[in-house]
């Protein structure tokens, strides 16, 4: 395991410009929409046009639900004490177990730190309900398989 010290910032650094990336995506996606809804009204006209601004305001409505879902999941990393070394497992813990890493924090899957992997879950994912309020030396089952909680960060 690299740096211990430095590992919940990197972690939480890392799932952050992950989010924020998304979220430029997000709005370069939408900016596409909006040009393309400019340009439908230039050059539609009758049923073609109100199809095309329906399907146009069906994506928007989609993408802005997806951002703010982004957004969502933000509040977690933010709120997390980069000082605080859980005693037990709880949000913002990076649980290291005998088959996987896990940074209980938002719901991003895999996340590469250094030369670790960590399986980034919500504190309401199933994995995490399994393993909350245990500590180190426990052991948690999820999926039929038995894990042991080898340390806690």
């Amino acid at each position: 395991m690299a740096d211990l010290a430095g590992l919940k910032e990197k972690l939480i650094k890392k799932c952050c410009e992950l989010v924020e990336n998304k979220l430029l995506a997000i709005d370069d996606e939408l900016q596409l929409l909006q040009q393309s809804a400019n340009e439908e009204t230039k050059s539609s006209a009758g049923d073609k046009y109100e199809t095309g601004r329906a399907m146009l305001a069906l994506e928007k409505e989609k993408l802005l639900g997806q951002k703010d879902q982004l957004l969502q999941q933000l509040k977690p990393l933010k709120s997390i004490d980069l000082k605080k070394i859980s005693k037990r497992v709880e949000h913002g813990a990076i649980v290291l177990a005998s088959e996987n890493n896990y940074f209980i924090s938002a719901g991003l899957g895999a996340v590469k730190v250094d030369d670790d992997t960590f399986l980034v879950v919500s504190a309401l994912a199933p994995i995490a309900q399994a393993m909350l309020e245990k500590e180190k030396g426990d052991f948690f089952v999820f999926g039929g398989k038995k894990q042991a909680i080898e340390d806690l960060l």
